[in-house]
């Protein structure tokens, strides 16, 4: 278990009393005070805080004393931003975790680029919290950074990246049909598995899915399939009329048949 440091340095003065108050409570060995210090921090909000609440949570080995100390950071964006962008810079994974983590929570598309230069960071931890970082963020733009990840790493990466990229709704999908067409399978299987989690929201896929109905790797044909069929009345109907040979497939276009009835 993390122990906090008993050499842990003081935080430089501000000159506010408020603040200067809630910056020693930071290097506080209770994690209690320290936790109070890091919610005041955030309530008060004074920008004069952000350099510390940003070192204290580079280094503070609570998780929830750090978390605080993340939303503290929400409530001084514009001067905590950057200094929580100079962490990504760090050598160490696990503040470059926490980095991404904060910016996530900041929420500014001013962060879009830095977070884009990490969607591959060598380390799949910080990779995977770079991305979902973007999708928090929103910015449509950044949903074709997210593509470029479709079918690798883990199922748990994957199954991340399918819920960040489906965050987008609707205007994910244009990407999303555009990877239905790539060379690899596993790709194509991934993309329509992320317009099928979107459900009716990515309807207008449904002909581009349809072509993948006579695709030559069975498991992108049943994953075409099943998205279609979760696209609702407009898949469900474009999926009935599949006649072709995959047991599968024609299964689904059965059920679908069935829900038009």
């Amino acid at each position: 278990m993390s122990t906090f440091p008993s050499s842990t340095p003081a935080l430089d003065p501000t000159g506010s009393p408020e603040v200067d108050a809630c910056l020693r409570g930071l290097t506080h060995p209770d994690k209690d005070v320290r936790q109070r210090a890091a919610l005041a921090s955030g309530t008060l909000g004074d920008p004069a805080a952000a350099p510390g609440v940003v070192t204290r949570l580079r280094d503070e080995p609570d998780d929830f004393v750090r978390e605080s100390l993340t939303w503290a950071t929400t409530r001084m964006p514009e001067a905590a931003r950057p200094l929580v962008e100079d962490l990504v810079r760090s050598g160490d994974p696990v503040v470059r975790l926490r980095a991404f983590h904060a910016l996530g929570k900041i929420g500014s598309s001013a962060s879009v680029p830095v977070l884009a230069e990490h969607t591959g960071d060598p380390d799949p931890r910080v990779a995977a919290k770079a991305r979902s970082s973007l999708a928090r963020i929103g910015d449509p733009a950044s949903v074709g950074l997210l593509t470029r990840h479709l079918a690798q790493g883990s199922d748990a990466e994957q199954g991340q990246l399918t819920l960040d990229l489906a965050s987008y709704g609707e205007a994910a999908v244009p990407e999303l049909v555009r990877v239905l067409a790539d060379a690899s399978p596993v790709r194509r299987r991934h993309a329509a598995d992320v317009l099928g989690h979107l459900g009716e929201p990515a309807a207008a896929a449904a002909p581009a899915l349809v072509g993948l109905l006579s695709d030559e790797d069975d498991e992108v044909r049943v994953a075409a399939g099943t998205a279609l069929f979760e696209l609702g009345p407009v898949g469900r109907e474009a999926l009935a009329g599949y006649d072709g040979p995959d047991a599968r497939v024609g299964a689904l276009a059965r059920r679908a048949a069935e829900t038009a009835e």
